[in-house]
């Protein structure tokens, strides 16, 4: 039994047309591998415009302003990262022992959606701010500032 707990994840959105995403997705792996056994910290990506639905167009040929997943983030380059909180819902027994789903509080769960904590290497760095130590410091920052 539990209440309504939170998981905390780091989005990498990228783009298979960009440089960048393709070098560094080593690094994201090694950082996404030790966030999720040391921090409980999961690591998603995410392809802008890799989807048929919302496909590159010559405006935007990485896919991150036309995709709806990407541009919700408002940001116009990749890779770019995000810490965002999940909500899950809680279990109890009911009074026949079975398990229901205990739903997250309206406030709480607003207040997690619209959680963000950004960070892009792209404006004014290189590859090595990729490197997992840097993706992990991120992580953790955002964990702590949620």
């Amino acid at each position: 039994e539990s209440g309504p707990s939170v998981q905390i994840w780091v989005t990498f959105m990228y783009s298979a047309r960009c440089g960048m995403s393709k070098t560094v997705v080593g690094f994201i792996d090694l950082a996404a591998r030790h966030l999720e056994q040391h921090e409980n910290i999961k690591v998603g990506a995410y392809g802008c415009g890799l989807y048929k639905d919302h496909p590159p167009k010559k405006s935007d040929p990485t896919g991150v302003l036309l995709d709806p997943i990407c541009a919700q983030f408002a940001r116009k380059e990749t890779p770019n990262v995000h810490v965002i909180v999940e909500t899950l819902p809680g279990r109890m027994r009911d009074e026949n022992g079975m398990f229901v789903e205990v739903p997250p509080d309206a406030e709480l769960l607003k207040e997690n959606a619209i959680f963000k904590y950004f960070y892009s290497a792209f404006l004014t760095g290189n590859t090595t701010q990729f490197y997992p130590h840097n993706f992990i410091n991120f992580a953790q920052a955002g964990k702590r500032v949620w």
